[in-house]
Order: C-alpha cells, then sequence, then structure tokens
C-alpha cells in the first residue's frame, strides 16, 4: 500500500513539474513581450524590438544556468560517477547561492532578510526532501499559510493605521510589514509633530522587484508633497503609502504660522533704523465666490480646482489639494553669504513679502510719525502701520492660496550692534544728530510761535480788563450820584481808588502792579490836592 501510495505521488511530482516549469517559462515570455510591447508604445518600434532582444539575452542567461547546465552535469557525472537526481540537487544549491547573495546585497535588508530567505529554504528544502512536490503541497503550503496569516494579525496590532475599517489600508500595512521582514521595503517616513518641514526616515529602504510600498506617517495637521519625477501631489493626512519612484519632500502645516524677523529700514527723513516683523497666515480654507475663483486662478493656473475645500473633509482640519500644490510650488534653494544650501518654503515666502511691505510702509513716515497717527487722531500709528501692510501683502498672498491673519511692524531700535555688538554705527550716530539739529529748530519756532501768540492773548485779556474796569467805574459813579446826589465826585472817586489799591495789593509782585501802583498814587493825590470846593 505505500508503495502504491510513493507511486501515486511520482506520478503527481512529474506533473506537477511539468505543469509548474510551463508556468514559469510562459510568465518569463509573457513578461517580455508585456515590456517590449510597453516600450514600443512609449518609445516607437525601433526601440520595442531593442528591448525585447535585451529582454531574451538577459533572461536566456539564468534560465540557462537554472536547467540546461544541471542537465548536462548530470549527463556528465553520469559517465563518470552517476550521483541520483544530480540535476535537482544543483538547482537546489543555485537557488541557496543565488538568495543569499541577492540578500546580502541589499544593504537595507540586514539579518532580517537573511532570516526569512533561510527559513523559507529549510521549510521548502526539507518537504521537497520528503516528497519532491507532493511534500510541498503537503507540507510547506499549510505551513507558511499559517505563518503569513499570524504574520498579517501581528502587523495590523503593530503598524499605524488611520482607517481600521479600510480593507485596502489594511492590505498596504501588511505589505510594508511583510517587505520588512524580508528586508525588501521602501523606505518609511514619519513627520513630527511640531513645525518641522521634513519627514523623518525612521527606516531606510529602496525599490526591488517586489512592488511593495512605501509609507509615510503624517499628523492629523499636516499634509505633504510627493515627488513622482518632475510631478508632484500632496497626500495626507494619515497614512500614505507610496509606490515605486515616489518619496516624500515637503511637509505643510495646515494651523494657523506665525513668523518673526529683524529688518533694516529707512524714514522718510532717512534715518536707518531696525524693526521687528511679524506675520500670522494659514493655508486658505474658506469657499471662494465664483468671482473670486475666476481672479485668482487667472493670476495663478495652479488654483484652476482651488475653488473649494475638497480633501480631509472628515477631518479637523480639511483643505483644498490645488492651493496646497500652489503652497509648496514656492519651495527654492538659496545659497546663504557663507555659501550654505538653504530651502526656502512657503512660509518663508510669506515672511519676505511682509518685511518687503513693512520697509515700503516705513519708508513713508518720518521718525515722529512711527509713533503719530497720520490720517485719524482716533487711531494710532501701530494700526495704520498694520492697516498698510496687510493692503500691500494682500496684493500677493490670496493668489497663493494662502490667507493672511495678521501682520505688523514694532520695536524700532536706532542704535545698531556690530559684530562684538559694542560698537555703535557712526553712520546712524550722524543721522540722528541731524534729525535731532531739526527737531530742535522746529521746537524753537513751535516756542516762538507760542510766546507770541501768549503775549497776544494777554494784551487782549489786559485791554478788555481794562474795559471792562472802567465800564465797571463809570456805572458805579453813576449808580453812587444817584444815591447821594449831594456827595462829592472827589469823595466818590477817592473810593474807587482806595478800593483799586486793595486789589493792586492783593495781586503777585510784577511790573504792572508798580506801575498801577504808581498811577493809582498819583490819582489819589490829585484828588487830595484839589480845592475844597469841588
Amino acid at each position: 500500500m505505500v508503495g502504491a501510495l510513493f507511486s501515486m505521488t511520482g506520478m503527481v511530482n512529474e506533473n506537477i513539474g511539468i505543469v509548474v516549469t510551463g508556468a514559469f517559462l510562459l510568465a518569463i515570455i509573457l513578461y517580455i513581450i508585456f515590456q517590449s510591447h510597453k516600450k514600443a508604445k512609449d518609445d516607437g518600434l525601433l526601440y520595442g524590438v531593442f528591448f525585447l532582444i535585451v529582454y531574451v539575452i538577459e533572461f536566456s542567461i539564468p534560465i540557462a544556468l537554472f536547467f540546461w547546465l544541471p542537465n548536462q552535469l548530470e549527463n556528465l557525472s553520469g559517465k563518470y560517477f552517476p550521483i541520483k537526481e544530480l540535476a535537482r540537487w544543483i538547482r537546489w544549491g543555485e537557488i541557496f547561492i543565488a538568495g543569499i547573495l541577492f540578500i546580502r546585497s541589499r544593504k537595507h535588508a540586514e539579518t532580517r532578510g537573511l532570516i526569512s530567505f533561510l527559513g523559507h529554504y529549510a521549510l521548502f528544502f526539507f518537504a521537497w526532501y520528503i516528497d519532491r512536490w507532493s511534500g510541498i503541497i503537503i507540507i510547506a503550503l499549510p505551513l507558511l499559510f499559517i505563518y503569513y496569516y499570524v504574520m498579517s494579525r501581528v502587523a495590523l496590532e503593530i503598524m499605524p493605521a488611520s482607517n481600521l475599517n479600510d480593507k485596502k489600508e489594511k492590505y498596504n500595512r501588511f505589505n510594508v510589514f511583510l517587505s520588512y521582514t524580508w528586508g525588501l521595503q521602501q523606505p518609511i517616513w514619519k513627520t513630527p509633530s511640531n513645525t518641522a518641514q521634513e519627514a523623518e526616515k525612521r527606516i531606510d529602504g529602496a525599490p526591488s522587484f517586489i512592488k511593495a510600498p512605501g509609507m509615510v506617517w503624517t499628523q492629523p495637521h499636516q499634509v505633504i508633497g510627493i515627488t513622482e519625477g518632475p510631478k508632484f501631489s500632496v497626500e495626507g493626512p494619515g497614512l500614505i503609502f507610496l509606490k515605486k519612484g515616489k518619496q516624500p519632500f515637503d511637509v505643510v502645516d495646515l494651523r494657523d504660522q506665525s513668523c518673526k524677523s529683524t529688518i533694516k529700514a529707512m524714514s522718510r527723513d532717512g534715518i536707518s533704523f531696525e524693526a521687528e516683523v511679524t506675520a500670522s497666515f494659514h493655508v486658505d480654507r474658506e469657499i471662494w465666490s465664483k468671482e473670486k475663483h475666476q481672479n485668482l486662478r487667472r493670476a495663478n493656473p495652479i488654483l484652476r480646482e482651488g475653488r473649494e475645500i475638497d480633501r480631509n473633509s472628515n477631518g479637523t482640519f480639511s483643505y483644498s489639494h490645488a492651493r496646497v500644490k500652489s503652497v509648496l510650488s514656492y519651495r527654492s534653494k538659496k545659497i546663504t553669504a557663507d555659501g550654505r544650501e538653504e530651502i526656502e518654503r512657503w512660509n518663508d515666502h510669506v515672511l519676505n513679502i511682509a518685511e518687503e511691505a513693512a520697509r515700503e510702509v516705513l519708508a513713508e513716515r518720518s521718525i515722529e510719525d512711527l509713533w503719530r497717527a497720520q490720517e485719524n487722531e482716533n487711531s494710532s500709528a501701530a494700526e495704520e502701520i498694520i492697516s498698510e501692510m496687510k493692503t500691500l501683502i494682500n496684493e500677493n498672498l490670496p493668489a497663493n492660496g494662502i490667507n493672511l491673519i495678521h501682520a505688523k511692524a514694532f520695536n524700532f531700535s536706532f542704535k545698531e550692534g556690530s559684530i562684538n555688538e559694542k560698537e555703535e554705527d557712526h553712520v546712524t550716530e550722524q543721522q540722528l544728530a541731524t534729525w535731532s539739529v531739526e527737531w530742535r529748530r522746529q521746537q524753537a519756532i513751535t516756542l516762538e510761535n507760542g510766546l507770541a501768540e501768549s503775549e497776544r492773548i494777554q494784551n487782549e485779556a489786559r485791554a478788555y480788563a481794562h474795559s471792562i474796569l472802567l465800564t465797571a467805574i463809570a456805572e458805579g459813579l453813576q449808580q453812587a450820584r444817584l444815591i447821594h446826589p449831594n456827595l462829592p465826585r472827589y469823595v466818590i472817586a477817592m473810593r474807587f481808588v482806595g478800593a483799586l489799591e486793595k486789589m493792586i495789593e492783593q495781586q503777585p509782585e510784577t511790573v504792572d502792579k508798580l506801575e498801577a501802583r504808581a498811577t493809582l498814587g498819583n490819582v489819589k493825590a490829585h484828588f487830595l490836592t484839589r480845592p475844597s470846593g469841588e
């Protein structure tokens, strides 16, 4: 019975061997035809024929080494020292050597890839040794099914997730984890939760013949630009799976952003000074009107599809992919003064616009106008500067998909430190001295005008007081005559003179007081020396 069983499995093994060999060769032929047809379609018939020949030669060599050479060696050895099934043992040796060389050639495989290869190789070799293809079907395949099922459960437990119920995401998470265990992974990235603008590569890797995806893990408030040759797209937030040839290049934070810098400016009267500039902004997340969208898309064609918010509608930070693409398009490189290369991003672009707007607004103001309102006395210079800066900045930012929240220039400083921060700028000192001379001249003119105006007001007040006093005296004399018709006039006059003397004595000592006292003395002496008949 055992013999019958092995006889039956022997027939099965022969048939399976023929089927597997034929399927393997057919797969290679179809692959060569598909790749050649693709080249002919993309680059022309001549290129298609050329690559067909290259592919045939490229695959003919390993096929000959695997199928033809072992048979020739088996036939040759049969003439001198026959070894049973030598060709099959040679093929197992070729598989072992090729697998070791391939795994060791991948610098990112480390020991994980070697262990996975040796484990699978040992399992298949043991099953083959037991009963060839039947052994593989009965022993190796069930064990591999159990192994990969357990690995899938482990992957879903330890790999991060954006949507636990998404089947496609589950499949990709398992693929990433499995490729990692074999050392065939593409890079795995993670974006920091702070304001960092580049993704951090947590696990390095490279594309392989297995189409395993790479992965980027972004925070809920972050989206990321993905490059693919000269093109780029916007993905996120959450888990992003990358195909071969794609990689992240910049992170965009959807939260409110704030930037600050110190600039050198010059006032309208030619005095240089320093000012601090701040700007707050975010990626525009409002729904534009049709008219506004038409105007902005004419200024920036990238915003053709940027009228509405079309991504992450169920998340905390929804966004328009077209506006984020516009933001990412301002990424550029610049060389610093010390020769270093720096990346200039969208927030640097906004700060540059704010700095230019601040210089332009401050250049329209004199030194006094930095703290004094020019147009509205009920306003302040700070509010006017903020309003003018926002007007200038908003000429550019909306067409870039950016919304300005606030911008201002403040903390004006007129002394500038040198390298050791102790020496003062002599040019600035000279300009300040020139300004102070002009200010003192204007102050002197203002003071002189004030004194002249004060003297005029005093003279008018004195004349008015004299007029009132004379009127009062005349009215008093008239009333006194009415009350006492027979009372001499000099007596009445003396009473008024006495009252005036008392009023004068109550006044502070001035030249006018002395003059008034002398005048009243003369008047009093005049009345006292008059004849008694009057």
